[in-house]
């Protein structure tokens, strides 16, 4: 029989993945069940824990002999298409093109209107004014 000590609860944005897969592994291999494991993560990070049916997917990952912690490579549009290279390729548009506006942007580097925006606003730091991209101060 395991014998846990009262824990503190603590309070976290995230629990992070490189802490509870290992944990969820070693614990399943004890012998505990998924909602034993999940109790215990509930009651030590609160909130923070990861949802029961993610520790019912790595179990059911753990048992069919993968002990390897990271995700699977996903098909799809990467997750960010905010990079060092579209950050240059808007600025050389605009540069080239200071009347140029999001659709056309969007047209020539296939990018959403979403990361065009972060891009000309947060990293060139720029907004445009009667027509024309400029940099603010």
């Amino acid at each position: 029989m395991i014998i846990f000590k009262k824990v503190k609860i603590l309070k976290f944005h995230k629990m992070e993945k490189n802490i509870y897969r290992p944990y969820i592994l070693v614990r399943h291999k004890v012998g505990l069940t998924p909602i034993e494991i999940f109790n215990e993560l509930k009651l030590a990070y609160s909130d923070a824990a990861p949802s029961y049916m993610t520790v019912c997917r790595w179990i059911s990952r753990f048992k069919k002999g993968s002990e390897d912690f990271k995700d699977y490579d996903r098909p799809g549009r990467p997750i960010t298409a905010v990079t060092t290279a579209n950050i240059n390729l808007v600025r050389s548009l605009i540069k080239d093109d200071i009347h140029i506006t999001y659709d056309q942007i969007e047209a020539e580097l296939s990018l959403g209107r979403g990361s065009i925006q972060e891009i000309i606003h947060v990293h060139l730091k720029m907004k445009k004014i009667v027509s024309r991209w400029v940099p603010y101060n």
